[in-house]
């Protein structure tokens, strides 16, 4: 496992890489929460060379549950076997630097926040202590948006600024262009340690569940399979009424089946036997041990009269009845089985 890399980026660099779907945004990172102030706040902060923290990217070949889009961007896929950095630390800047870069649109409680107003107040000094950012500009400021000071040239404000307005916009653009961001990059670690890291390094307090880990694990793309979707479908499915929500078990919690699942690949239910489970195999075994766990819930509710799953006396008792209708075709035991 080699050690972690500091490097430092360019704000061109950084967003082309996510541009060419070489960075990603994993799922398990919470949602995009950040106001237009608290951006209009981190650009000020790049614009007066403060640093702003540093980005930790996780770099594998794994291919993990992502975020598709960013507002109405649509993020590329990366190409079929190379390698992708999933943001670890920093998904909230890197979203909102990526916004302002992109002159995005993103809806937000039902309202649309347009990252193209973010814009600089030229009637200050650029080294003057005050935030010259202003997320709202009206016609009576002299401002430039940050979104044309990064995606235009200098000769595209010539006759619409004085010259000394013209000098501040090049020396905003300098400092845009020219910042270093910082970066870790830890190459090729096992998922579970990057989620440990994750984890760790989250200041929200979030902990990542093992079924956030798996479910990270074990998308796949090219065979549309997403275990979340998966279990969602187990406990209640809106396209029939072969689900646990009609047979009264949608208690059954996603460990639940994870353990079904461990159970009937290797034998073994505990929490590191689960992370070494590969995407292949539970993708493939995913059928039947659904199939089994259906079987086992009709057998507490026959058998022993177990109508709901609030009634079980631990859900873990699925889990070796599943693996039972596993080893047994989906067959009810005989009368020497029941013994």
């Amino acid at each position: 496992m080699q050690l972690p890399e500091n490097q430092n980026k360019k704000y061109d660099h950084l967003f082309t890489e996510i541009d060419t779907g070489y960075i990603k945004i994993p799922k398990f990172q919470r949602e995009f929460v950040w106001n237009k102030n608290q951006t209009g706040r981190l650009i000020d902060s790049i614009i007066k060379g403060f640093p702003i923290g540093t980005f930790i990217f996780w770099k594998t070949r794994d291919e993990l549950r992502h975020i598709k889009n960013i507002g109405n961007a649509e993020l590329p896929e990366k190409r079929s076997g190379e390698s992708v950095s999933y943001v670890l630390d920093g998904q909230q800047r890197i979203t909102s630097l990526f916004a302002v870069k992109k002159g995005l649109i993103i809806t937000k409680e039902g309202k649309e926040v347009d990252y193209k107003d973010i814009s600089i107040d030229l009637s200050f000094d650029p080294d003057d202590d005050e935030q010259v950012i202003i997320t709202d500009p009206s016609e009576d400021i002299r401002s430039v948006s940050v979104f044309k000071l990064l995606n235009g040239s200098l000769t595209d404000f010539l006759g619409q600024y004085d010259n000394d307005d013209i000098k501040k916009i090049e020396t905003y653009q300098k400092r845009l262009t020219t910042y270093d961001f910082s970066t870790i990059l830890i190459n090729e670690y096992p998922i579970d340690i990057a989620c440990e890291i994750f984890t760790r390094i989250n200041t929200g307090g979030m902990e990542l569940t093992l079924f956030e880990i798996m479910v990270a694990k074990t998308y796949d793309q090219d065979k549309d399979f997403d275990l979340s979707v998966e279990y969602d479908l187990l406990i209640d499915d809106p396209d029939s009424e072969n689900d646990l929500h009609h047979a009264g078990y949608d208690t059954i919690p996603s460990s639940t089946m994870l353990q079904c699942l461990a159970a009937s690949l290797i034998k073994d239910i505990r929490r590191k036997s689960i992370l070494k489970l590969e995407r292949a195999k539970v993708i493939e075994a995913w059928p039947k041990v659904k199939d089994a766990i259906f079987h086992a819930v009709d057998y507490c509710r026959n058998q022993y009269r177990i109508p709901v799953s609030r009634l079980l006396p631990y859900a873990a008792l699925l889990v070796p009845l599943s693996y039972f209708f596993i080893k047994n075709n989906g067959k009810p035991p005989n009368t020497l089985q029941k013994k």
